[in-house]
């Protein structure tokens, strides 16, 4: 049993109204309490309380870290690690982009020096010239460049005092990635209360100056669905629990707390589509470490100047090692690998590459640094980066982005399981490439391409003759907002009816997919060889029509326990009335239905 003092205990009476759906008598109830309190003991002087108790929440949580291959229970104090990256204002123009691009050495350390527009994380919520402080900022940078670390670095100094104390009353922090996961229905006070060490804090009270909070969502490129949600979907209540991809929408479109302000990470992929999601925002750049800032991050990694000294040193005589360093995660990778070396000896030998026996004995993991290096190496450029007419080629033309990736997921030791490859621009091409790995490299099981548009009908079909090939071992395919249409189905079919390991499709935010899309798949999915367990449809734009064939899938398919049609509107009554006729069949296999 729990014990409450009369204002949390109002607080939790409020909440379980709101729970049970009466959100009059919640109202109600919040102003029967501020007429009885008085405007001078009401909301504010509460939320005030609760801060001392919230920042030493936030300290103790934002204030360590954990390395990517560190033992249970072994953190690093975060100022001992976190090195000041270079921040510009605004995106750069494309020339200035290939000249740093071209770049590499020395010369490459001289350029990210010289940005003159170089601001600190203390200046991205700063007045302009015109005296008028922005709401919305969005901060970008490639995959590794310190974007999450740079978020949990305002989250900790907020707390202590350092930063933003003038501007903001609480800071909040929501992670894209995990948001992905919530399957059941929230509320920002939901997001509000997720950040707070229990399960009692003030959220109205925290409410009641919007203009005093800050919400930082990090990685908004990771969201698997799209903020452009039907406008009469959002919600302004910031109460109203709905599901997390509508609540998140409505904070982003600021159609709940229209006054709180905003700080979103995301790589340079995704910023076109957040930008139609977004008003009056400002844009800030991390570019990575400067000669200098990389010299300081050895220094802080060694925590021995002698040794830190030692290994910049040997860096640095590595032009394009060098040059690499400018990203964090590269940084990281490379201290990491030299200090295990040279505490045996490896450097005064000399030795700069090593095996993957080497790796794994010193705790790093060879999936996952490669996976790391290949993020961050064929990330796709942005538009203004692209090569013109009369630009010197820097590769052949009959080579992809990813060509050189594919080539080392070709390679026999490979032992990579899963590949993401969200927001990287890919085109056909890219899949061309891609299908020679699907039937060379056996240990790979997922793959992940979700937003690439230019993917697209032509991209899949080329897909498909590796996921038929015999040495195909691919369980998941994820294909999120590729422009699919029925054009691909057919080839999809053909995979469904033949693959042998294929037991996951996600073909969502594919709105021009359609009935006759589904018709199609339907046909693989009544096929005996047929393995596909789930099959995940949502945003489709999928109505009663497809509903039939749907129904005889699910009384013959011999293996799917999955399928997921939430948000397609269209489907009606009638559509599940459909449904329910293939559901009731003896042969159904099917346990969840979305």
């Amino acid at each position: 049993m729990d014990f409450y003092g009369a204002d949390a205990a109002v607080d939790v009476t409020i909440e379980v109204f709101i729970r049970v759906n009466l959100r009059d008598t919640a109202a109600q109830l919040r102003e029967e309490r501020q007429k009885a309190l008085g405007p001078d003991q009401t909301l504010g002087r509460r939320a005030e309380g609760y801060r001392e108790k919230y920042t030493e929440h936030v300290q103790d949580k934002y204030g360590v870290i954990k390395d990517r291959n560190s033992l249970l229970g072994q953190n690093i104090i975060l100022d001992s690690r976190y090195t000041k990256l270079i921040i510009v204002e605004e995106t750069r123009a494309r020339k200035e982009r290939e000249h740093e691009i071209m770049a590499s050495g020395q010369r490459h350390a001289e350029i990210m020096s010289e940005q003159k527009r170089s601001i600190t994380i203390g200046d991205l919520f700063a007045a302009d010239e015109k005296g008028k402080t922005q709401r919305i900022i969005v901060l970008l940078g490639a995959a590794g460049i310190g974007k999450t670390l740079t978020a949990k670095k305002i989250m900790f100094d907020w707390a202590t005092g350092k930063l933003y104390n003038e501007a903001f009353d609480y800071v909040f922090y929501i992670n894209c990635r995990e948001v992905n996961f919530d399957t059941e229905e929230g509320s920002v006070a939901n997001l509000i209360l997720r950040n707070c060490p229990d399960q009692h804090a003030p959220i109205e009270a925290m409410l009641v100056n919007p203009e005093r909070l800050l919400f930082i969502i990090d990685g908004f490129d990771e969201l698997r669905f799209s903020l452009d949600q039907p406008e009469e979907n959002l919600c302004s209540d910031p109460w109203e629990k709905k599901p997390m991809e509508i609540v998140l929408s409505s904070l982003v479109w600021k159609k709940v707390l229209e006054k709180c302000s905003l700080l979103i990470t995301t790589r340079p992929a995704a910023l076109e589509e957040l930008r139609q999601c977004l008003h009056n925002e400002r844009c800030a750049e991390i570019l990575g470490f400067s000669e200098t800032e990389r010299r300081e991050y050895f220094d802080k990694y060694f925590g021995d100047k002698g040794k830190a000294r030692k290994a910049f040193n040997f860096v640095k005589r590595n032009e394009m090692l060098f040059t690499m360093c400018f990203v964090p995660i590269v940084c990281w990778i490379v201290c990491t690998v030299i200090k295990q070396q040279m505490d045996e000896d490896g450097v005064c030998r000399q030795k700069i590459l090593f095996g993957a026996e080497e790796l794994q004995k010193h705790g790093l993991e060879t999936d996952s640094l490669l996976l790391q290096f290949c993020d961050f190496r064929y990330e796709a450029p942005d538009e203004d980066v692209s090569r013109s007419p009369k630009q010197p080629p820097l590769e052949q033309e009959t080579h992809s982005p990813i060509y050189l990736l594919c080539q080392a997921l070709k390679d026999p030791h490979c032992k990579v399981k899963r590949l993401w490859l969200q927001w990287c621009v890919l085109t056909p091409t890219c899949c061309r490439d891609l299908v020679a790995v699907l039937s060379t490299c056996p240990s790979l099981t997922e793959l992940d391409l979700s937003h690439n548009t230019r993917v697209g009908d032509g991209g899949v079909q080329l897909l498909c003759e590796g996921l038929r090939h015999p040495s195909c071992k691919l369980q998941t395919l994820r294909l999120w907002n590729c422009r699919l249409t029925p054009t691909c189905c057919g080839a999809l079919t053909a995979v469904l009816s033949t693959s042998p390991s294929l037991m996951e499709l996600d073909l969502s935010y594919n709105g021009d997919l359609g009935d006759g899309g589904v018709r199609l798949l339907c046909e693989g999915l009544r096929h005996p060889s047929c393995k596909l367990q789930t099959l995940r449809l949502q945003w489709c734009g999928l109505t009663d029509t497809c509903c039939e064939d749907l129904a005889a899938a699910l009384s013959t398919s011999p293996s799917l326990t999955e399928l997921d049609l939430t948000h397609n509107s269209g489907l009606g009554a009638g559509g599940v009335q459909l449904l329910c006729e293939g559901l009731r069949q003896p042969s159904c296999k099917l346990q969840t239905l979305g």
